[in-house]
């Protein structure tokens, strides 16, 4: 298995199915190398049908796995129980309002699979956490866990936008000029 996508769900029935939809249709649509993949979502005892939609894409699918909460544990814990479901080589976590855009789940497993060698990876985020510093210490944490095969250090390149991160979070993905807008970052 190359991937483990892992989503925490609670109460988000129309982004986690945009979500998966998403995910699905981007890994579909590709060419070249196949990708092995399974989503698991740990489901914190939604009540608004989310845990119906996803025991339907169980029967329906054989890339899913839902895992059921009997109360909402939260995301640190939820996130956990996927991961120790998880037989993929890397670990995806999304939110589930995460909407995949086209090409982007391919170039993630092609950079992971060490198709992609430059050692650069670049961020675009909120000024808050840009000057954290959590995207290299992550994967500078995600490197060392993984170990001497990791290939090389890689180097992060990151700039806050003030512009961009307003449009994703309205769900403004697509339009042209969110493109333009990361493409300029």
């Amino acid at each position: 298995m190359d991937i483990s996508v892992i989503i925490v769900s609670y109460n988000s029935l129309g982004f986690i199915k945009e979500c998966i939809n998403s995910l699905r249709d981007d890994i579909r649509a590709g060419t070249g190398k196949k990708i092995s993949y399974e989503i698991i979502v740990v489901d914190n005892d939604s009540r608004d049908g989310s845990l119906q939609y996803l025991r339907r894409q169980v029967k329906e699918n054989n890339d899913i796995i839902v895992i059921e909460s009997k109360n909402n544990a939260g995301f640190s814990k939820a996130s956990n129980r996927g991961a120790g479901k998880a037989s993929g080589r890397f670990l995806l976590f999304l939110n589930p309002d995460t909407k995949i855009l086209e090409g982007n789940f391919r170039d993630l497993a092609d950079f992971y699979s060490g198709k992609e060698k430059n050692g650069r990876v670049g961020v675009i985020g909120t000024r808050a956490t840009i000057e954290s510093g959590c995207y290299p210490r992550a994967l500078r944490d995600a490197q060392t866990a993984l170990g001497p095969d990791a290939g090389s250090r890689l180097e992060v390149f990151s700039t806050h936008c003030p512009l961009f991160v307003p449009f994703v979070e309205e769900g403004w993905i697509d339009p042209p000029v969110t493109r333009s807008v990361a493409e300029e970052y």
